[in-house]
């Protein structure tokens, strides 16, 4: 069975507080970095240096008896966006040959969130034709060979 590898990256954004935005990041396993534009800091963040590489959905309890947390990333980060700034988090990945998928998030910081999912082609694709399979992968049963 085959691992989830993701690569997961933002756009570049502006914050209200650093300490605090470095401080959720580090929190949640976020990589970021930042430039300078127009005398601004500006950050982005990208998924954990770790072998899935995806943006974090949980988070391990520190209870080992306690299942893990669930977190909200998007809303996380949107918290501490200064006004009229958007992140966009862009994230595609593989299970394998298994799967292919991906996702992109917009927020702003009064917590709006748009998501674009790789699986909305289907329904679009439809207006093209009557007759739409999906993308998966050609699994052999051993038994059939």
């Amino acid at each position: 069975m085959a691992n989830y590898t993701a690569t997961a990256v933002s756009n570049y954004f502006a914050v209200k507080d650093a300490d605090a935005f470095t401080a959720t990041c580090e929190r949640l396993g976020l990589e970021y970095s930042s430039t300078t534009k127009d005398d601004r800091t500006l950050y982005r963040v990208s998924g954990p240096n770790d072998d899935c590489g995806a943006f974090p959905r949980w988070l391990p309890s520190d209870d080992p008896d306690e299942d893990d947390i669930t977190v909200d990333f998007v809303r996380e980060i949107a918290a501490h966006l200064a006004d009229g700034w958007v992140a966009v988090f862009m994230e595609a990945g593989a299970e394998g040959s298994r799967s292919v998928t991906g996702v992109a998030w917009a927020c702003n910081n009064t917590g709006s969130v748009v998501t674009i999912d790789l699986d909305d082609i289907y329904g679009h694709a439809l207006m093209l034709g009557d007759h739409c399979t999906k993308a998966l992968p050609i699994i052999v049963d051993a038994r059939e060979t």
